[in-house]
């Protein structure tokens, strides 16, 4: 889970405290998944204009809907969640109805988290994310950049457990058949 390496709190303590009258320490959770946001409203728009705003409307919705939260330690998932939810209805509103061609981490991001996998020689990671599909690209970003379960990644995307199984093995039955 990401953390802030000044902010050693747990997403559920953090939640408690933003409903037991301390507003302010929303700033924490916004500091430590603020990036994670951007990542999946860039994988639906890639637009550097519409991003920024969009994540501000997620964010504003988390605030406002925190006291809904029925679990604070599933808050990843559910902002996430909010997240994908946000981009469907501003795409369904401006008549974008599919997922635009993305990129969704860098490869000295996605590097980090690919502990124990073979080296990759000829390919960027970029290149071999760009041969997947929006949503494969968006489920092995959650899954092994995020590290969410399974269960979380398939509550966000609205897809069963078993389906999100089976594109993301696909998905890295793929790229490692590009590894060689």
């Amino acid at each position: 889970m990401p953390k802030d390496s000044l902010d050693t709190r747990s997403d559920s303590e953090i939640v408690r405290e933003i409903l037991n009258t301390r507003p302010g320490e929303f700033r924490a959770l916004f500091q430590r998944y603020y990036p994670m946001v951007c990542n999946i409203v860039w994988n639906f728009f890639r637009d550097e204009e519409l991003t920024p705003d969009l994540c501000q409307e997620v964010f504003f919705r988390v605030f406002k809907g925190l006291p809904s939260l029925k679990d604070p330690s599933k808050f990843k998932a559910w902002l996430a969640q909010i997240a994908r939810n946000v981009c469907i209805n501003f795409s369904a509103l401006n008549k974008q109805k599919e997922y635009r061609e993305v990129s969704i981490v860098d490869d000295e991001e996605w590097t980090s988290h690919r502990e124990g996998w073979p080296e990759i020689k000829h390919h960027s990671v970029e290149e071999l994310l760009s041969e997947l599909s929006a949503k494969d690209r968006l489920i092995v970003y959650l899954k092994y950049v995020e590290e969410l379960s399974y269960l979380e990644i398939s509550l966000i995307t609205e897809d069963s457990e078993v389906i999100i199984r089976k594109r993301a093995s696909r998905a890295m039955q793929f790229l490692r058949g590009k590894l060689g």
